[in-house]
């Protein structure tokens, strides 16, 4: 049997045209890849099958989303096989054009230079046929179909200078833009991706303005500046003569390199001694400084990056030292230093101020001195340091703000209180000097703290020297409004803030009065800190009033100082008397316990027996049997000394309601006086199967007084708790 590569060469054709395209059936039974590797066989198969491949290819060609990647022609061009391209062009394959995509475009944006000299020479043409002509001088292609645009793009300096030579036009627009839109030239995109003999040949070659302005009106050197570490670019531009400003441009190359954050570029340009000031104004339009300014943005915080600190340093001292007007309006109304404050760091703040800005030239639509721009910041810190920076270098604090009724030192007060953050106001007031505000200012504000209540900003202003001579009378104000309860949640501290003003010993009396009539503890606890028993010359009512709103601590404390625990107020009532009145059993006990006498006044006392009086007078004692604090009344009976018993006639007024139980009781108090302990605990004790132990009831009644106290003290669900006393 005849192998493959024997048959004759009719035959093998045959085949071969059969497989690749069946006629009768419309179908590819054997795919070119398949026929190529038979091909690859021997030289025999090689010589029959590889030209019914390439005309397979002009009669079969691949879908276009395929062609690009997958054709002859693209496969030799991103090979570089010039052989397979001579074939190609041999079998008439399509070359392509000058688009996107195409062979030519691939090649350039390869750098493939002798495959794009080959499609060149074999009528490949340079440019797109979109291409269209443009005040009958330019013709201008979109740029991404433009083979120049694509090696510029990709950095291919050799391919561009030869698409160049050959004719490639320099001139380019958007696809999408209208047909005569100009975008850009050759020049600005050479000029950005650092194509140093690209530059030369458009500007000495071809003719090609170096200042060309591009639909921006931005110059080649504006776009050098964009692309980091593009010195050698932009000395070649320099060199050609580039402008470093023109009237036309809206931002001169050096601040495009600031802006850009090319540092590198920037000190290029300084170093060749360019153009610092901007011509003209307007919105949008900032100057070099500015851009400075704006090298490091946004929050204090971010200044923490060194090496962009360190570069912003240098741009600002160079470009000051190469003579800058530091207060040089840019965007419309806004000067750098101006704009530093609102968004730059505080290296702007301090290098601008360091290069002579003036701190009190307004800045912005609103016409603000820079002081007065540091209250939009948010960050306390950041407006600490830029506003003690400004008042450092003599920014006044007393000068009230543009559109507004309030200076900045009144601005810090107002942060400190709406903020509560005593930062900036600190801060402006350790800057502050004699050059910050008139004589007296300081005093002036402290007094309005005084009278608003403003206790951080008073407590402050006051460290740092303010006073006045009313100081003392408004924090008197203050802390009676304090200590009679009219100004709520205010601290403790306030108060002491207010005693430190060495108020009178009568003042000192008065607050303390108050504290008692508005039932504030704390408050009372704080005066008693500061001696106010020391200074009374004369006695007070004031362990009435505590035991009249049943303040277990203050009585207590007030008792132990060694006031008269007997004294009788103008009603002629003990404290004791006073707390059994204001229902406060449990505080009369505690008087008793400690002390008091609940027989006071009694029966034969002068104040008894005048008839003077509307109301009549008793003692707790009697006060408790007629009210039915039985309880009470027995402890205090059973705990007082036989001598100190009273002897007289308790009267009990027939009218009072069951007048008669309380006669009874007071008869059975005296009878046990007269009988032994185990008969009196029989008549009186409140539990029977304690009968045989009279310090028993004692500690059982004594024990109810406590528990009563602590509940009124701690709250009344102790009582709900087993305390081993039963039911």
């Amino acid at each position: 049997m005849a192998s493959l590569d024997k048959l004759p060469t009719e035959i093998l054709q045959a085949i071969a045209g059969y497989l690749t395209n069946n006629t009768e059936s419309g179908k590819v039974i054997l795919s070119q890849a398949d026929l190529a590797s038979l091909a690859l066989v021997n030289s025999r198969l090689y010589s029959v099958f590889d030209p019914i491949l390439w005309k397979a290819s002009i009669e079969c060609p691949l879908p276009i989303e395929r062609y690009n990647w997958e054709s002859p022609v693209h496969w030799a061009v991103f090979r570089r096989r010039i052989d397979i391209l001579e074939k190609a062009f041999k079998y008439h394959l399509d070359l392509g054009t000058a688009r996107t995509g195409s062979p030519l475009h691939c090649a350039a944006r390869w750098g493939h230079d002798d495959v794009v000299s080959w499609l060149l020479d074999h009528g490949v043409p340079v440019n797109p046929a979109v291409s269209q002509e443009h005040h009958g001088t330019r013709y201008i292609v979109p740029f991404i179909h433009s083979p120049l645009y694509a090696a510029i793009q990709a950095r291919k300096d050799a391919t561009a200078l030869l698409l160049l030579s050959r004719g490639a036009h320099v001139w380019f627009r958007a696809e999408t833009a209208p047909e005569d839109e100009f975008r850009q030239a050759a020049i600005h995109a050479a000029a950005y991706h650092g194509l140093v003999g690209t530059v030369k040949y458009l500007v000495m070659k071809m003719g090609i303005n170096v200042d060309e302005f591009d639909r921006e009106l931005e110059t080649p050197l504006n776009y050098a500046m964009r692309r980091p570490d593009n010195a050698v670019v932009i000395e070649t531009l320099l060199a050609l003569g580039a402008a470093t400003k023109t009237e036309q441009s809206p931002q001169l190359p050096l601040t495009t390199a600031i802006v850009w954050g090319n540092f590198t570029n920037a000190m290029t340009l300084l170093k060749a001694g360019t153009e610092v000031n901007i011509s003209r104004n307007g919105p949008g339009i900032i100057s070099p400084l500015v851009a400075c300014a704006l090298y490091i943005q946004g929050n204090i915080r971010m200044s923490n990056n060194e090496a962009m600190l360190s570069e912003q340093k240098w741009l600002f001292q160079k470009i000051i030292s190469c003579r800058a007007d530091v207060d040089a309006p840019c965007n419309g109304l806004d000067t750098p230093l101006g704009i530093a404050v609102r968004r730059g760091s505080a290296t702007s703040v301090y290098e601008l101020i360091r290069g002579g800005a003036d701190v009190e030239k307004c800045s912005g639509d609103d016409q603000l001195r820079p002081i007065d721009l540091i209250w939009d910041l948010e960050n306390p810190t950041e407006i600490a340091i830029k506003g003690a920076m400004l008042v450092a270098a003599g920014a006044r604090l007393d000068v009230l703000t543009t559109g507004e009724s309030r200076t900045s030192l009144e601005n810090a007060i107002l942060y400190l209180d709406t903020q509560d953050s005593a930062i900036p106001l600190n801060a402006l007031l350790c800057a502050a000097d004699q050059r910050s505000f008139h004589d007296r200012y300081l005093d002036k504000l402290f007094q309005t703290c005084l009278v608003r209540r403003l206790h951080g900003p008073a407590k402050i202003l006051m460290n740092y020297g303010a006073s006045s001579r009313g100081a003392k009378e408004a924090a008197y104000n203050w802390a009676n409004e304090i200590v009679c309860g009219r100004i709520p949640d205010h601290s403790h501290h306030e108060l002491l803030f207010c005693l430190s003003f060495q108020f009178s010993d009568d003042q000192i009396e008065s607050l303390f009065e108050s504290a008692l009539y508005s039932k504030d503890e704390e408050r009372c606890h704080l005066l008693l800190d500061r001696g106010v028993l020391s200074l009374s010359k004369e006695p007070k009512q004031w362990l009435h009033i505590a035991a009249g709103f049943g303040s277990y601590s203050l009585t207590r404390r007030l008792c132990r100082s060694g006031m008269d625990i007997n004294a009788l107020n103008d009603d002629f009532e003990t404290p004791m008397m006073t707390a059994l009145r204001a229902s406060y059993s449990t505080i009369a006990d505690l008087l008793f316990d400690l002390g008091a006498d609940p027989f006071h006044p009694r029966p034969d006392a002068r104040c008894r027996r005048s008839n003077s009086f509307h109301t009549e007078i008793i003692s707790p004692f009697e006060y408790a049997v007629r009210y039915f604090e039985h309880e009470y009344a027995e402890k205090w009976w059973l705990d007082s000394q036989p001598e100190s018993l009273p002897t007289e006639d308790l009267p009990i007024p027939r009218v009072l309601f069951q007048g008669d139980l309380c006669a009874d009781f007071i008869e059975k108090l005296r009878s046990s006086t007269e009988t032994s302990p185990e008969d009196t605990m029989t008549s009186l004790s409140l539990s029977p199967a304690n009968t045989n132990n009279a310090e028993f009831v004692r500690f059982h009644m004594k024990i109810l007084g406590i528990r009563r106290r602590i509940a009124r003290g701690v709250g009344g669900d102790i009582m709900d708790h087993d305390w081993g006393m039963g039911t």
